[in-house]
């Protein structure tokens, strides 16, 4: 129980330190960097661009 405490005390206290580049972006963009890293987004709100069904699923985006 002790070291649960101090391990979500840790988890808080190290949240400041990466919100500020968490939050810099818009909402669900990439930074200039992430792209350039080859990364993608899962879900660019608008197109189910990527997204690929294992069986019979028909996806729609709605509503972003």
């Amino acid at each position: 129980m002790k070291s649960r405490l101090i391990r979500s005390a840790l988890v808080l206290a190290l949240i400041p330190l990466t919100t500020t580049a968490t939050f810099a972006a818009a909402p669900n963009t990439l930074t200039e960097k992430e792209i350039s890293d080859g990364w993608i987004l899962l879900f660019d709100g608008e197109t189910l661009f990527g997204w690929k069904a294992a069986g019979n699923a028909d996806w729609e985006v709605v509503d972003g």
